[in-house]
């Protein structure tokens, strides 16, 4: 029997777990699958041969950030067909912009401070960095991001909005999560814009499978650094993925000696192979606006 385990990041369930789950089923294996608490209903969606582990760590393999796809996926390993599976479960009446989005706690202040005064021309407005206790939120979607984004583009794309909802359908890593009032914000201020939060409570699904629906739904996704990237990739079209300068310059230095540089997260990286997705890094909101403005407007 094939044992199948994944104890690390929810990033590693998305690029390793789900394709040597999807590589067994698919080529009659006999296999198990152990998994961390929260992910039972993403795994069950192609197995029942599922038990839940409660132990894990926070440690990713080194070549998981390579440019370059890891040896592990070159045998026994096929991404599921997650675009296929759930294109036509909503449609809009216009084409859409997904946005899949997060606020964390990333960098220290001290850290941030130092790469500053390194890196004095960082562009942080628009609420690129927001601050809690001694650590910032640096990879996100500002509400002033998305303010400007539904001003200038929802004329011609219904904008849909996720972030982390912490249920017993979501994993809650060891990432301690800032809390903005997005979704209240949004209601507020942008109610034309639909948010997973909504589509959880229209169609009574977990937070897996209505991600799953709604990143089905569009070719244009504006995704991040970390597990939102590997979600985005499984759906095609274009997958902008942003990593800001202050984490460029100012993150944990990676095995290539260089500090921000994984190569997972550059425009054309491996994680094209997860669906043909195009694969483009973008590191100041100035950047995806242009980029929007140019090819998607």
């Amino acid at each position: 029997m094939k044992h199948i385990k994944e104890d690390t990041e929810f990033g590693l369930d998305m690029v390793r777990g789900l394709p040597r789950v999807w590589h067994a089923v698919q080529n009659k294996i006999e296999h198990q699958v152990h998994i961390k608490p929260g992910l039972m209903d993403l795994y069950k969606l192609f197995t029942d041969k599922v038990v839940i582990n409660p132990s894990w760590h926070p440690s990713n393999p080194d070549d998981l950030y390579d440019f370059e796809r890891p040896d592990w996926t070159l045998s026994d390993w096929t991404p599921p067909p997650l675009k296929e599976m759930y294109k036509d479960k909503i449609e809009f009446d216009k084409p859409t912009i997904v946005i899949n989005n997060k606020f964390i706690h990333e960098l220290s202040l001290n850290k941030v401070n130092e790469t500053l005064e390194k890196h004095p021309s960082i562009d942080l407005s628009m609420g690129a960095m927001i601050e809690e206790d001694t650590f910032c939120s640096i990879n996100h979607y500002s509400m002033e991001f998305i303010d400007k984004l539904v001003e200038k583009f929802s004329d011609k794309y219904k904008i849909i909005y996720i972030s982390p909802i912490v249920s017993d359908s979501y994993f809650k890593d060891h990432q301690k999560i800032i809390k903005v009032n997005d979704y209240e914000y949004l209601e507020e201020n942008h109610p034309e814009v639909y948010t997973i939060k909504q589509h959880m409570k229209n169609r009574a699904i977990s937070y897996n499978i209505a991600q799953f629906e709604l990143e089905a739904s569009s070719e244009k996704h504006l995704s991040l650094l970390g597990g939102n990237c590997k979600v985005s990739s499984y759906f095609g079209g274009d997958v902008i993925v942003y990593l800001s300068e202050l984490w460029k310059y100012g993150s944990p230095v990676h095995r290539d000696g260089k500090k921000g540089e994984r190569g997972i997260f550059k425009t054309g990286s491996w994680l094209r192979h997860l669906s043909g997705a195009n694969i483009i890094q973008c590191n100041t909101y100035k950047d995806i606006f242009n980029y929007i403005e140019t090819e998607w407007k």
